[in-house]
């Protein structure tokens, strides 16, 4: 009988700060990938501050974040004011702990606060199982691609013109990434999950209203975490998915404020 003993190496548990700050540079990481895929599209980190271009009509798809809760003032402001003078539809989205006095500076040029973004972390996929219903594949054929650009479309209520002429294909088959496609009868829900280092990030959970409050977003979000092969997962929540991706196991580590041109909102 041997003496020798079998240590198991169990993977250190992140918590508190060095969770978020990991899922904190995942998402600029997949992010500054994304940019890469359009035409055009840039993506450049300096003073704490990422300057995004993804090229695409929508404010949320260009503009400046805040990569560090540490920036300047001075720094925000310069980033805003080139973005201001550009052609293109943008936001700002800064993480708490940002100077207190950038919210008057920026009243003064006249953006507006519109939404404070849930940026969720989930410690450990290991809490969620791949669902066995309903059905699930992978996208890979054209078949696959244009039914997940449908289901955007349908989900955000995008534009065939903007998902179909702008978004690129190659967003979808980035290494690591992978999207998935529930279906019941017919296809109804996608999700897209894309693994930097062992954090994994959910993005374009998109589920047509016909087919809502039937689970099949969570389960498709499930599935696309359950298979990834990270550690943990995080993402952005809009209002409606909060409270199905709270339940999932998913917690708000910070809100991200979010502030936008005056001329964008609707006064309603």
């Amino acid at each position: 009988m041997s003496d020798d003993i079998a240590v198991a190496s169990v993977p250190h548990q992140r918590t508190g700060d060095e969770l978020v700050e990991a899922a904190v540079r995942a998402f600029f990481v997949t992010w500054a990938a994304m940019a890469g895929t359009l035409p055009g599209g840039s993506y450049v980190e300096q003073a704490g501050l990422a300057r995004a271009r993804m090229g695409l009509p929508v404010p949320a798809f260009n503009g400046v974040w805040g990569v560090s809760r540490h920036v300047r003032a001075d720094d925000v402001l310069a980033a805003v004011d080139e973005f201001a003078a550009g052609q293109l539809p943008w936001n700002l989205q800064l993480r708490p702990g940002y100077p207190a006095e950038l919210d008057v500076a920026l009243a003064a040029r006249d953006l507006v606060v519109t939404e404070d973004v849930p940026f969720m972390v989930l410690p450990d996929v290991r809490a969620v199982a791949a669902p066995t219903a309903p059905e699930m594949r992978e996208v890979v054929s054209f078949d696959d691609v244009d039914s997940a650009l449908s289901l955007i479309e349908q989900g955000f209520g995008m534009p065939v013109e903007l998902c179909r002429g702008l978004l690129p294909v190659r967003m979808l088959f980035l290494p690591r990434t992978t999207t998935w496609i529930a279906r019941d009868e017919v296809d109804v829900s996608t999700a897209l999950a894309t693994v930097h280092a062992d954090m994994c990030g959910v993005f374009n959970v998109a589920t047509p209203e016909e087919h809502r409050g039937r689970g099949h977003g969570r389960a498709v979000t499930t599935q696309a975490i359950a298979t990834s092969g990270a550690r943990s997962a995080y993402l952005q929540s809009s209002p409606m998915g909060y409270p199905v991706y709270e339940a999932m196991g998913f917690h708000t580590a910070e809100l991200w404020r979010q502030w936008m041109p005056a001329e964008y909102v609707d006064p309603q």
